[in-house]
């Protein structure tokens, strides 16, 4: 399920079944802009080194899927978005932090399991992650955004 899906209602587990994005517009916004940007840093980062996948050096792994690109190992995009959404979604939500960043780590682990990357592409997302984030937070259309979605995510109960 977490290869397929690539945006934030990978976090609904640790928020609840209030954590809708179709009911939650700002929220919504917020978290495309994240996706967006991510996805770009991602792929520059994959179009830079064509790694290799686990499954093209060894044939003979048991992989969850082989649809992705072959050469496209580094950095793990899957993890990048977590990442880069969960300190987002952190920030929102302080007091479920520690849950949101755990369930970042476990969507980048099972990249591994599933023999779609090696542990450094995903620790490569990880940090691609935290830094896009970062700098996401930095710019003023963007902080507007996020309060939009603290205070939609408030009215919610989500806060």
């Amino acid at each position: 399920h977490d290869g397929e899906t690539k945006n934030a209602s990978i976090f609904a587990a640790v928020l609840g079944p209030s954590f809708d994005l179709s009911k939650l517009p700002a929220t919504r916004a917020l978290f495309e802009t994240v996706r967006e940007t991510e996805k770009a840093a991602a792929d520059r980062g994959k179009e830079e080194f064509h790694r290799p996948r686990p499954w093209i050096v060894d044939p003979a792994l048991k992989t969850c899927s082989r649809g992705d690109e072959p050469l496209s190992s580094y950095p793990s995009g899957h993890t990048t978005m977590a990442f880069s959404m969960g300190a987002v979604l952190a920030r929102l939500v302080p007091a479920k932090a520690p849950a949101i960043m755990a369930r970042a780590a476990d969507y980048g682990q099972s990249r591994i399991v599933c023999e779609q990357h090696f542990r450094s592409d995903v620790t490569a997302g990880e940090a691609l992650g935290l830094l896009v984030a970062d700098r996401l937070m930095a710019k003023p259309r963007f902080a507007q955004m996020f309060d939009a979605a603290r205070a939609e995510l408030t009215k919610a109960g989500l806060r």
